[in-house]
């Protein structure tokens, strides 16, 4: 027979406990996380007479256009893109931070996402 004691019963049930605790705290903050990343996102140039929205997936949904802005055709285009980028790229920042967030408890996952989270352009 094997020399090994047998293991404690409640020993054993408290493991069982923790781990079940830790699986069911896993749970809800990835329900969070996917809540908060399927919000909509907003972007309105300076003069707030252009606006972008995206979806959770950093589609674009809707683009609103003032009718005073209409007046500027030739300048429309670059805005909605640069826009678009804006939005995009607040997208990806909260998608890192909640990325953060739900991996916070390993310090390895949250010291790679600091190093490919997207950097603002100048």
């Amino acid at each position: 027979m094997s020399d090994q004691p047998r293991p404690n019963p409640q020993e054993m049930m408290a493991r069982l406990e923790a781990m079940q605790r830790q699986a069911e705290e896993t749970l809800r903050r990835y329900e969070d996380m996917q809540e908060a990343a399927s919000t909509e996102l907003e972007v309105y140039s300076e003069d707030g007479l252009i606006g972008v929205k995206l979806d959770g997936n950093a589609r674009v949904t809707e683009i609103k256009i003032d009718e005073y802005a209409m007046r500027r055709r030739q300048s429309l285009a670059p805005t909605i893109i640069a826009l678009v980028s804006q939005a995009r790229i607040a997208h990806a920042e909260k998608s890192a931070e909640l990325a953060k967030q739900f991996l916070s408890a390993d310090p390895a996952m949250t010291a790679l996402l600091d190093r490919i989270s997207p950097e603002r352009p100048s």
